[in-house]
């Protein structure tokens, strides 16, 4: 995978960015009236330091490197035994002596000298067996280095329906697939039988989690070792076509600042009307400001109808979920009904645990109480609307079960991408000869009021964009809920 054009491309930039550094050392004497010791020199070397360095940096991050077949599958094997350690029911969705003849079939796959990408690909494989969100590779896998930037992954998000895959959003600067189009085949594979193989390397619980996550390219990426991606596709205006578009460094970037790079935020967006939009409940004192100043300002403008949004939110802390129910509950709560955490050897080996009370392999009741209402004079008394999606999971699934479970507000938008009863609060485990990290999840939890369901939260009104509304970039779960708080006010006849 490594991309000898987008090297060259870095490189082509490092020169420029020499060049201005060159010129600066030059003007700046001139600017100041005061002269360098031989600037020219100066210039030279500052300009050829430069160049050097970000020349070394992409080839460390990009190089191949490669491992032996039994590090690997000394790896796998090591995998194996810290899961069942750490997770509270490994083999809750997979019968052990299944999982054993899967991942023997895995091993037996391998070649005598592995890359450092189908090692990716083969912990992916043998976790996905799992099917558990939350016991999965760690992204740090994919950032070490720096390079998930110059891999080669598709420059698009995805939109699934069923088995089929359409572009929703674009980030190559040529080349570029039409919003709306639907990719039929993909390096020459039917669109169907490329779903098929991809969700084989996807940790999930549900349909939804599943299609959010292939919404995402960078799965696809390792799908097709980061290699060339060509695409036959049906246009909106039903041509077909079929054309190579892969990205690199600069969709790369445009995508992951898409991705995660958009902030927490608030804003009036109609009379009365204010949206929260709560990409991640991460970042303590920043979360708690957020909340503080929203908060202050819908009481200041004594707002009626409150939109939090977080179809975009993968999860986070459970205390902050906790910290936002504190500005909009009525009564006491509690993210959890059930939370049972394991017994294990790692736990033990990082904090003092009674062995004697409770030994290794013990799921232990962590009897959460309920979380009593502090006094908080900008406490909403308003109408609430939760806006969720197949993205929602993990802390971004708690939340809005708690506010279906108290009474706090409506669901809108699509089924969540997490489970009610699941598996969670993981703990990264790095592997001995790959250097692969992954995580586990140690603990398991029934989300309050429910019976422990196998899908994931419905909402009150189930609302999701179709393909045309992409390509005319109409949001319709938020167009719904507008109409929503319009007939509840009387505005708008039902």
């Amino acid at each position: 995978y490594f991309l000898f054009e987008e090297a060259l491309t870095v490189l082509f930039l490092t020169v420029v960015l020499g060049a201005l550094l060159a010129g600066i050392i030059l003007v700046v004497p001139r600017l100041i009236k005061k002269p360098l010791s031989s600037p020219r020199c100066v210039a030279l070397w500052c300009t050829a330091s430069v160049q050097i360095l970000v020349a070394t940096a992409i080839l460390w991050s990009l190089f191949p490197r490669y491992v032996d077949k039994q590090q690997l599958i000394s790896d796998l094997d090591h995998a194996q035994t810290v899961m069942e350690d750490i997770h509270p029911d490994l083999y809750a969705n997979i019968d052990k002596d299944q999982f054993q003849i899967a991942l023997s079939g895995i091993k037996a796959g391998l070649p005598e000298r592995v890359s450092e990408v189908e090692c990716l690909k083969t912990f992916h494989r043998m976790l996905a067996l799992i099917k558990d969100g939350h016991t999965c590779v760690a992204m740090e896998s994919y950032t070490k280095r720096g390079a998930i930037l110059f891999r080669q992954e598709p420059p698009y998000m995805f939109h699934i329906e069923g088995d089929k895959i359409f572009v929703q959003k674009g980030y190559y600067a040529r080349n570029q697939i039409p919003v709306g189009s639907e990719i039929v085949r993909i390096n020459g594979k039917p669109a169907a039988a490329c779903l098929s193989e991809i969700e084989k390397l996807i940790s999930f619980e549900t349909t939804a989690y599943r299609n959010s996550v292939l919404s995402l390219p960078f799965v696809w990426g390792i799908w097709n070792d980061y290699g060339d991606f060509e695409y036959s596709y049906i246009t909106p205006q039903n041509e077909e076509v079929t054309e190579k578009s892969t990205g690199k460094l600069f969709a790369n970037l445009s995508l992951i600042k898409d991705v995660i790079g958009v902030k927490n935020s608030f804003k009036v967006i109609e009379e009365n009307i204010a949206l929260l939009d709560l990409r991640a409940f991460e970042g303590t004192e920043e979360f708690e400001a957020l909340l503080e100043n929203s908060f202050s300002k819908i009481k200041e403008k004594g707002i009626s109808d409150l939109i939090i949004d977080i179809r975009h939110n993968h999860g986070g802390a459970t205390s902050l979920s906790e910290e936002l129910m504190q500005y909009i509950a009525r009564s006491e709560f509690r993210s959890f009904d059930l939370s049972l955490v394991k017994i294990s050897n790692d736990l033990h080996a990082r904090i003092t645990v009674n062995i004697e009370k409770y030994p290794i392999g013990t799921l232990v009741d962590e009897e959460l109480d309920m979380v009593p209402l502090r006094d908080n004079s900008l406490r909403f008394s308003g109408r609430v609307y939760v806006l969720t999606s197949g993205s929602c999971f993990s802390t971004s699934l708690d939340f809005p079960a708690m506010v279906r479970c108290y009474d706090v507000g409506l669901l809108i938008g699509t089924e969540t991408g997490g489970r009610t009863a699941s598996f969670g609060s993981p703990q990264g485990v790095a592997m001995p000869a790959t250097g692969v990290e992954i995580m586990v999840s140690r603990k398991q939890f029934v989300n309050p009021c429910d019976t422990q369901s196998e899908s994931g939260l419905i909402p009150d009104y189930l609302v999701e964009n179709s393909i045309t509304d992409d390509i005319n970039q109409v949001d319709r779960t938020m167009e719904f809920v507008i109409e929503l708080i319009g007939k509840k006010r009387g505005v708008i006849n039902p």
